[in-house]
């Protein structure tokens, strides 16, 4: 366990999926509401931000730009759906706090403000050969640890057709104090040892429109808050 940790709180979504006929986008706009308060300090979006590859580069830079009048650093993992994302050349201007992680191999990213290492494996290629959470890294000492993975949790790759799986050994495994996943459109647990995971669900659509609320705080312990919107 880290020793100078920081007070944190950090809000996380998944399958916002803008640009999509039932997902609705003023649901954006709730969810920079509730990132603009006092207490939160950045956002977590844990794949499918957009749709489809045919959402117009417009949408795009407006959905930037209104992440970026947070100020506060937002991480955006792309998940199956984010395909203009990973595979376009078009390169999207977004603000300073905006930060896509893009390594095919995964890659980490320190938020030194926050005192937060957030790491994540991109969805390049939706198969049931891509194993989002396979290999993970080593913590790193004195800072909260979170790895993002968009997939679907199963438990065991025998027999498995599921795209992206992400078996219950992978997170029991994973040396992080919290697992923030996306793809699946309902708040859910997950148990996997002592590993903390969430799906946060879908702010969005016709399901039942939740995130989650994380709470760091710096004694080590660790709060999960469904937030029904």
């Amino acid at each position: 366990m880290a020793t100078r940790l920081k007070d944190v709180t950090l809000v996380h979504t998944s399958d916002v999926h803008l640009g999509s006929g039932y997902h609705y986008d003023e649901y954006l706009e709730k969810i920079i509401a509730i990132v603009q308060s006092p207490e939160v300090d950045g956002l977590l979006i844990a794949g499918d931000l957009f749709d489809n590859k045919e959402v117009s580069h417009k949408t795009v830079v407006d959905t930037f730009e209104k992440l970026g009048t947070t100020n506060k650093p937002t991480v955006i993992l792309p998940g199956n759906h984010d395909t203009l994302l990973t595979h376009s050349d078009v390169k999207f201007p977004a603000p300073s706090n905006i930060h896509i992680l893009l390594d095919p191999e995964g890659e980490s990213l320190l938020l030194s403000e926050l005192g937060v290492n957030v790491w994540g494996k991109p969805v390049y290629n939706h198969t049931p050969e891509f194993r989002p959470m396979e290999q993970t890294p080593h913590q790193i000492e004195d800072v909260w640890n979170i790895f993002m993975a968009h997939g679907m949790v199963v438990n065991s790759l025998e027999n498995n057709l599921r795209s992206s799986p992400i078996t219950i050994e992978d997170l029991a495994q994973a040396n992080c104090d919290y697992v923030a996943l996306g793809h699946v459109h309902a708040f859910r647990q997950i148990i996997a040892g002592e590993t903390v995971a969430y799906y946060s669900g879908t702010p969005s659509g016709i399901y039942e429109k939740t995130l989650i609320k994380l709470r760091l705080e710096s004694s080590g312990k660790v709060s999960v808050n469904r937030m029904d919107l």
